[in-house]
């Protein structure tokens, strides 16, 4: 190779770091030093250094699992680490840690959790270790790390006790009322006791195109082949789109807010009766929406009343019926059976 060739050569975020801590550059404080890193290029003589960061993104095959990988390998150049369940277990510490050693990730995104709200009162050891145990281990094994990653951490409204009728901001005080919120929370909390450098964004009613058990398709599919359908309006929240979602979450892989906590969905609120009627008008079906209560269904777990998550920290999501109507828009499935 001649002097005139340059060699263009790929290196993780976490080499830079140590790099950048080498030639003065300060990697501390409450922004990560990821905002440098993406896409960079330093060239020493005829070498060019090309620096990209590798994302972790754990339960990379849920719902925004899904949204997020998508989002991410639309934009810049990351590489993505998207481990299934039995390639890393994040209840499982020995695995979780090796791999992590193994790959060395610049940045964390753990959407792995326990997320089914009625099966958690019975299954309270599963829904424990899910919530619990593994953001425990995720939190004290990048904390014992010398890369420092960040670990961006996604919980739920379902912290919240549902009496606070304008809505919860960042800094609320929680008081979960079932065992799935009870559970985040203590995920939450594990967290924040053993790593600094982290972020917890809480989200709210969750729907996607990756799957249909969600509140939308899953009201939707309940209605086949009926002409009317009881839906509760007595529980209000934050419809969230999750690719909305996974553009809001962006800058926190760029390092453009300080660590802490967070709350992202859709703009505005309704209750689930609203949220029903509005699906159903959008498509043009004729489902009869029957207002019901809570009160009338036999559930295990109880559901906030009000959950509305106020967002006082980040740029606001467009409006959760915009959202909605480009979902139902962009939709594969048909209803023709309805």
């Amino acid at each position: 190779m001649s002097a005139a060739d340059p060699c263009t050569r790929i290196i993780s975020g976490a080499s830079i770091r140590s790099a950048l801590q080498i030639f003065s550059f300060p990697c501390g404080g409450k922004y990560p030093p990821l905002i440098s890193t993406i896409s960079l290029i330093v060239c020493f003589g005829n070498y060019q250094y090309s620096f990209a960061v590798k994302i972790l993104i754990l339960g990379a095959a849920g719902l925004l699992g899904q949204a997020i990988t998508h989002r991410l390998k639309d934009g810049k150049s990351y590489t993505l680490l998207t481990p299934t369940h039995s390639e890393c277990d994040i209840i499982n510490e020995k695995q979780l840690k090796a791999y992590i050693a193994g790959y060395k990730p610049d940045f964390v995104i753990n959407c792995a959790a326990y997320i089914d709200v009625e099966r958690a009162e019975e299954e309270q050891e599963a829904a424990y270790a899910g919530n619990v145990i593994g953001p425990r281990n995720i939190a004290q094994i990048l904390a014992a790390d010398s890369s420092s990653a960040p670990l961006l951490h996604i919980s739920t409204d379902y912290v919240f006790d549902g009496e606070k009728v304008e809505g919860y901001a960042e800094d609320d005080v929680t008081g979960p009322i079932n065992i799935y919120g009870k559970t985040k929370l203590g995920g939450e909390e594990e967290i924040r006791r053993y790593l600094p450098q982290h972020y917890i964004v809480r989200t709210a009613w969750l729907y996607g195109a990756a799957r249909k058990n969600n509140c939308v398709d899953r009201v939707i599919d309940g209605s086949k082949g009926k002409n009317e359908i009881r839906i509760v309006d007595d529980q209000i929240g934050c419809p969230t789109f999750v690719d909305d979602l996974a553009e809001g979450l962006l800058p926190f892989f760029e390092g453009q807010y300080p660590f802490g906590t967070y709350h992202l969905a859709n703009d505005g609120f309704c209750s689930r009766y609203e949220l029903a009627k509005t699906s159903f008008d959008m498509l043009g079906l004729p489902v009869r929406v029957i207002p019901a209560k809570s009160a009338d269904f036999a559930t295990k777990a109880r559901r906030p009343r009000y959950s509305i998550l106020q967002n006082n920290k980040l740029p606001k999501l467009r409006n959760w019926k915009e959202a909605l109507s480009a979902y139902l828009e962009q939709k594969v499935v048909t209803y023709e059976a309805l």
